[in-house]
């Protein structure tokens, strides 16, 4: 239509020039005037077009915003983005909830105080592994929540690198992970300690020797086994029950942990069969000896203490049960040139049934001539 009327124009405007006898330079101008004319109005109605795609692409770009803004607002997890200097430029609310903080608490300032202090350390240097090749990071950590309480969450951080490789933002996305550690962390005790006593089991005790090996043949010091077995224990455990067992073989942990440091390790390894490993000794190989039995000799007398064991009748009443349980105890120092940690186990082990040959309730220290 537009192109009609601007030739109809054209016409109504040339007609009168028709009635007079025409040159060539009057043709000529006249078409160059019409194709002008064309000219101009196609370009009106391209400008009118780009205005209108633009003005549309900006609506669907505000759209599109508003779009992506709902979606990160409407998830559950911790989603924030953060600048290479730790500044906070966008938390959404569900990471305002977790934190029991306000957004405008939090942009603008730095995401370390929200972490557990003593792994802000280990985070950063995570995060320093962010490069162009490698632009996601997956840190697991914890934090300080609302609650006050420490969470551990599990973070995804992905970088944004410029053309140059410099690093522009970070997006890190995260979900608290708290029941799952702790149920891992049940899952780890039960396999490395004694349900009845909560002490190391044979597994982690082996673990922790071998390391105390290894340990102890770079700085030239020593440790000490000590494998205990109780000497009376079936009788009470066959006149009285597992029950009576039961709280016998804790109330010999109990014993046992208080008469060692925290930096030693008492674990049980068998069904009344304990094994101590004393660390960090230092001296010549008789004084070794000695310090070793004398630790022996304070455990047998503790062990030897009598019991009294609380057993709770199916009428609610309390039996009070008297017992003297006593130990035989082998001794063995470590490291030697002829063993490892299964080795030193054994000679342990051979030292205590020597106690028990020798009438039991008695120490003795592994004598490789023997």
């Amino acid at each position: 239509m537009a192109a009609l009327s601007a030739f109809a124009g054209a016409y109504i405007f040339i007609k009168p020039f028709w009635s007079y006898k025409t040159t060539p330079n009057a043709i000529i101008g006249v078409v160059a005037f019409l194709i002008s004319a064309a000219l101009i109005g196609f370009l009106v109605r391209r400008l009118q077009t780009n205005i209108h795609d633009s003005r549309t692409n900006e609506a669907s770009l505000r759209i599109a915003e508003a779009r992506y803004h709902a979606i990160l607002e409407d998830q559950t997890e911790l989603i924030s983005r953060y600048l290479p200097d730790g500044t906070i430029t966008f938390v959404n609310q569900a990471f305002c909830q977790f934190f029991g903080k306000h957004i405008h608490d939090l942009l603008g300032k730095i995401w370390a105080p929200m972490a557990h202090p003593d792994d802000v350390l280990a985070i950063t240097l995570e995060l320093s592994k962010l490069t162009p090749s490698n632009p996601i990071v997956a840190v697991e950590n914890r934090v300080i929540g609302a609650d006050g309480r420490v969470h551990w969450c599990r973070f995804i951080n992905r970088a944004f690198f410029d053309e140059g490789g410099n690093l522009v933002e970070t997006q890190s996305v995260g979900r608290d992970v708290t029941e799952r550690r702790e149920l891992e962390e049940q899952v780890m005790q039960m396999a490395l300690h004694d349900p009845l006593t909560q002490l190391p089991n044979r597994r982690l005790f082996k673990d922790r020797l071998q390391k105390a090996v290894a340990a102890n043949l770079r700085s030239a010091r020593h440790g000490a086994l000590l494998y205990l077995d109780l000497d009376n224990f079936k009788p009470l455990n066959d006149a009285r029950g597992h029950d009576a067992g039961d709280l016998l073989l804790k109330e010999v942990a109990g014993r046992l942990l208080s008469s060692v440091r925290d930096m030693d390790t008492v674990a049980r390894i068998g069904g009344d069969e304990f094994i101590v490993m004393i660390s960090d000794l230092d001296g010549t190989p008789a004084q070794l000896a000695e310090s070793a039995g004398a630790l022996a000799e304070k455990i047998r007398l503790e062990i030897g203490k009598p019991y009294s064991i609380h057993l709770e009748g199916q009428d609610h009443s309390t039996l009070v049960l008297k017992h003297v349980c006593t130990a035989s105890i082998g001794v063995v120092v470590f490291p030697r040139n002829d063993g490892n940690a299964d080795e030193y186990i054994q000679m342990a082990d051979k030292a205590m049934f020597e106690a028990k040959a020798a009438g039991r309730d008695t120490v003795r220290i592994f004598d490789p001539e023997d």
